[in-house]
Formats: structure tokens, C-alpha cells, sequence
């Protein structure tokens, strides 16, 4: 699956995809809103352990497993 603009929300979209074992291309024009894709979704494992619906060792598994699949990629994306 690619999602197209890893920004915040971008994040959270491919954190739900790859929790589920599928996997994501983050694209973006630039390896900043990549970063912050990625941040984005190690936030959403710890809020989802903090709230304790997952647990610690599940998080992890599921966080290193998907940080794993994930791919990047910054393009030259064209606003028309």
C-alpha cells in the first residue's frame, strides 16, 4: 500500500496498515514529513500502551516488525 504525503496523518494511516501486516510506502516530496510520518506512528504504540490496549512487548513486536516492512521514498510530487 503507498500512502502518498507521510505527514502526521500520513503516519497514522500507514501505522494502521502495517499493525495489521500490511506493507506501506511512505511517499513524500521530502524526508522531513517522512521523519515525521514515522514519529508519528511510534507515538500512536506508546499512546495504544499507555492506554493499555496493547501491551509493551507487543508494541515492540509490531513496531519493529512494521519499521522493517516500511518503505520510503521522497519524489517529485506535482501540486496541478
Amino acid at each position: 500500500m503507498r500512502v502518498c504525503g507521510a505527514g502526521t496523518m500520513g503516519g497514522g494511516i500507514a501505522q494502521l496498515l502495517s499493525s495489521r501486516g500490511i506493507w506501506v510506502r511512505l511517499k513524500d516530496i521530502n524526508y522531513g514529513a517522512i521523519a515525521l510520518g514515522i514519529s508519528s506512528a511510534a507515538k500512536i504504540y506508546k499512546q495504544e500502551v499507555k492506554k493499555r490496549k496493547m501491551k509493551p512487548a507487543v508494541a515492540r513486536k509490531a513496531w519493529v516488525g512494521s519499521a522493517a516492512r516500511w518503505i520510503t521514498a521522497v519524489s517529485a510530487m506535482r501540486t496541478l
